[in-house]
């Protein structure tokens, strides 16, 4: 397995255990109605991590390397994929964060395994992506590509480009 491919399931990895873990813990304080704030997952921490550690530098350098001056026509395509798959997996990552909320509030074990349910299809979604217009692809469009194009597109650009 190259870098590249070992790094982007690796933290799509560390999301999902990240997740799963406060999904669990709000779970097993929330659905019984015994909860205590000082035990309450720090969900904000959670999301900044996540923002912060990944998704945004991963958007932030594919915006600059498709407005780089003399970045090749290959280079500028596919940063515009990744930068899309990067906003897509930030939007499902604030999503699952979202969701962790309301596991950890939910006071009814049903409720928040319905929520954990949610959860878990939106981990899958972070690596795999979406098939949003239920076309029989998942594209690096909005809405649908996730880790697994954005890395694709890294192999592509990386293949399109001269050799030194």
């Amino acid at each position: 397995m190259n870098d590249a491919s070992w790094i982007s399931r690796s933290r799509a990895t560390t999301v999902l255990v990240a997740a799963a873990l406060v999904a669990v813990a709000a779970t097993a304080g929330g659905a019984t109605g015994a909860r205590s704030s000082a035990s309450n997952p720090k969900i904000a921490y959670l999301s900044f991590a996540v923002a912060n550690s990944y998704d945004a530098p991963m958007l932030s350098a594919a915006k600059s390397v498709a407005k780089a001056q003399g970045a090749s026509v290959n280079v500028q395509t596919h940063a515009n994929h990744i930068a899309t798959c990067a906003r897509n997996t930030i939007v499902r990552a604030d999503s699952m964060i979202a969701i962790a909320q309301r596991i950890q509030a939910a006071t009814d074990a049903a409720d928040a395994a319905k929520l954990m349910n949610q959860l878990v299809s939106l981990g899958n979604q972070l690596v795999a992506g979406f098939d949003a217009n239920a076309d029989g692809r998942i594209t690096t469009q909005e809405g649908e590509g996730g880790l697994q194009q954005a890395e694709e597109h890294v192999q592509l650009m990386l293949a399109g480009e001269p050799k030194p």
